[in-house]
């Protein structure tokens, strides 16, 4: 049968035999309706040419937005951390920002919920999210990256942010691979010939080894005097700056060397004390710079439009009531941002 632009619910429950809510329960494969009679609407549905008007979705939406925040339903933001949420150093703040934000944006009142403060007080989160009707939860980054236990995820819509959950939920995240491929580029567009990588070894595994990876691979393509073998720290020992980094600074020689926060200002002091300029004999590159940080050449990770995302895939879960752990999982990546910085030379023109 043709397509039409015309055909609504009451068409499809007409022909289904069924009501008009069952007919948009059944499109949003409520748990109420069987499966048969969701495949058997669906079918019909499909058959008559029916399609979801986003302009009413997005009315829909106006609506939740124009409403109090006392009326509008919530969204979890789930934590899993000692540190109050205001420190500056807890894991993930501009990410959850931005979920924030975006929650807000869509109509619905963020909430947070901390599962080591309830664990301590011998609560359940779940229990707390069902008993007041919460259907969809943000996991936020973890303190101390791990799996979500003790939660009985099925009755919610769930994305996670970033990889320190290591449940296979739906997730947003940044595009590590493309942030270590940018960072080479970027270094070899200011005429640095001899690139090397240090890293510590859970930085590769917290980011399921995107960063290692993409390394490799732009290895292979320029070769190990350009893109030198990269030194990875096992465990965060105290001598490993006048240890392995050392004897690897004076075997390869780099005139550029891609790192991360904590190691990047340990390599910084141990250059200016050996009287090395930077940036002009040595480049120095962090992966992951901090929003606050005009100095330092890098990738930003982008965290706070991560949060964003995080939050849209959410949306769409929540239209589809989709819950629980998924029989395949998406991850939306976002590209981090290159921070000029003064730790690099300028671009050659």
């Amino acid at each position: 049968m043709s397509e039409t632009p015309f055909i609504n619910l009451q068409l499809i429950a007409d022909r289904a035999g069924v009501s008009r809510a069952t007919v948009s329960r059944a499109l949003k494969n409520h748990p109420r309706i069987s499966q048969s009679t969701i495949q058997r609407i669906k079918q019909i549905a499909a058959e008559l040419g029916y399609r979801r008007d986003p302009h009413l979705a997005d009315l829909m939406r106006h609506i939740r937005h124009r409403q109090s925040s006392l009326d509008r339903p919530v969204i979890a933001l789930l934590l899993n951390q000692e540190l109050p949420f205001e420190a500056p150093n807890v894991r993930g703040k501009s990410a959850m920002d931005g979920a924030w934000s975006r929650i807000l944006e869509s109509g619905y009142q963020p909430e947070l919920f901390n599962i080591a403060e309830l664990a301590k007080q011998g609560r359940s989160a779940s229990r707390i999210l069902w008993s007041r009707g919460i259907q969809g939860v943000i996991v936020c980054p973890f303190q101390n990256p791990g799996l979500l236990t003790d939660f009985d995820w099925n009755h919610f819509s769930i994305v996670a942010i970033g990889y320190s959950i290591h449940n296979p939920f739906h997730r947003a995240a940044t595009n590590h691979y493309q942030g270590l491929l940018d960072t080479i580029n970027n270094l070899r567009s200011r005429g640095y010939q001899r690139i090397g990588g240090v890293v510590r070894n859970h930085i590769n595994q917290q980011t399921h080894h995107y960063y290692h990876a993409a390394y490799l691979l732009k290895q292979e393509e320029l070769g190990c005097d350009t893109l030198l073998p990269a030194l990875v720290i096992d465990v965060n020992k105290p001598e490993w700056l006048d240890g392995e980094f050392k004897a690897w600074f004076g075997k390869y020689h780099p005139d550029a060397i891609i790192t991360v926060p904590g190691m990047l200002e340990m390599i910084h002091e141990w250059l200016k004390e050996k009287k090395i300029n930077i940036p002009h004999e040595v480049g120095l590159t962090s992966l992951q710079v901090d929003d606050n940080d005009t100095l330092t050449s890098g990738i930003r990770q982008n965290t706070f439009q991560v949060g964003c995302a995080a939050v849209d895939l959410l949306m769409s879960l929540l239209q589809t009531n989709e819950k629980g752990i998924p029989h395949s999982a998406r991850t939306v990546l976002v590209n981090g941002i290159w921070n000029e910085g003064q730790t690099t030379r300028p671009l050659i023109h």
